[in-house]
């Protein structure tokens, strides 16, 4: 019997049926914003715990995780990991906060050198 890989069971299995219910795929890409992926499954999305298979992506909010598991892995190794979830999604959206603060910080800062520059 061919076993099916767990990446196999993404594209021809998980895909097709994200596609059919109105989701873009795309590749996570560190230098976008969650704000930029809309209506997106956003494929191999870090976590504190790894990255995640798919993170669905609406209005800059991840509204849920899609894990591809092949076809013959049991329901508990799936379960173990489904438990972590919730735990991964927290961790990423607080860093994703913490580094938007760091960001305005930062450009509080520029914003007063340029100005100090501009009174010289």
């Amino acid at each position: 019997m061919e076993t099916e890989s767990e990446k196999q069971t993404r594209r021809q299995r998980i895909d097709p049926k994200l596609i059919k219910a109105g989701w873009t795929i795309a590749p996570f890409d560190a230098n976008r914003p969650l704000a930029w992926y809309q209506n997106t499954a956003i494929v191999e999305y870090p976590t504190s715990t790894g990255p995640a298979d798919y993170a669905l992506c609406v209005d800059g909010q991840i509204l849920g995780i899609v894990e591809a598991k092949k076809v013959t892995l049991g329901p508990q190794n799936v379960l173990t990991q489904a438990g972590r979830v919730p735990k991964k999604l927290f961790i990423k959206k607080r860093s994703d906060k913490i580094q938007k603060r760091k960001n305005k910080n930062q450009e509080k800062e520029n914003g007063n050198n340029t100005s100090k520059m501009s009174k010289l």
